[in-house]
């Protein structure tokens, strides 16, 4: 199995004399698209470390040519619920344009991850808590971009006969506390950066 993140991806103690073997490709910021995303009119151009956002994909498809995984999970969302900046033009959310360019960028995202013999599986965009860990873009922490963008999620997927766990389900109710695999609480405080217990949950 691979996971593909956006961020941090940390290998929990055990995980790797798991029967099932886990390899991780993750980026520091960027996101998927389309576009670069925008915070307080900002745009996000480069990952945390340098790396252009324009070579996230190519990134992705050289680990799945190196692993050669059964299965390809994808967790994203910190970046992909704020505005867009795609050329000149900025795309604010809340607009029938945000949707229609977030819902196509699912689509094609979707369709080039699966394009091999792998099974693609999204994890849905978790929720931020307002005083979150890790920083980032404050306006993570407005769950309406949160749950606008499982829905497109969602709805083009079904789409395309794609799988979506529901990480929202864990980090979109309850209190803003450390996470209980059992579902009793949520994690909203770094569900970016969930390291051992979110490698698991997947």
């Amino acid at each position: 199995m691979a996971i593909h993140r956006h961020s941090t991806c940390r290998i929990p103690g055990g995980t790797t004399n798991h029967p099932v073997p886990v390899a991780t490709a993750a980026y520091l910021g960027c996101g998927i698209g389309p576009g670069f995303p925008t915070s307080k009119g900002v745009a996000v151009v480069e990952d945390l470390v340098g790396t252009t956002c324009g070579a996230v994909f190519s990134g992705w498809r050289k680990a799945i040519d190196q692993f050669e995984p059964d299965v390809i999970v994808l967790h994203v969302g910190a970046w992909e619920i704020l505005d867009r900046r795609i050329g000149d033009t900025d795309v604010p959310f809340g607009t029938a344009e945000w949707d229609r360019v977030t819902a196509d960028q699912i689509r094609d995202t979707t369709e080039i991850l699966s394009a091999g013999d792998q099974t693609l599986v999204w994890m849905a965009a978790p929720c931020y808590d307002p005083i979150g860990q890790g920083g980032g873009p404050p306006e993570r922490a407005d769950h309406e971009r949160t749950k606008r963008w499982n829905e497109l999620l969602r709805s083009e997927a079904a789409k395309l006969g794609v799988g979506v766990m529901a990480y929202d389900d864990y980090t979109c109710t309850g209190p803003a506390s450390d996470n209980d695999l059992n579902g009793e609480v949520a994690c909203r405080r770094c569900p970016s950066h969930g390291g051992g217990w979110a490698t698991v949950w997947a």
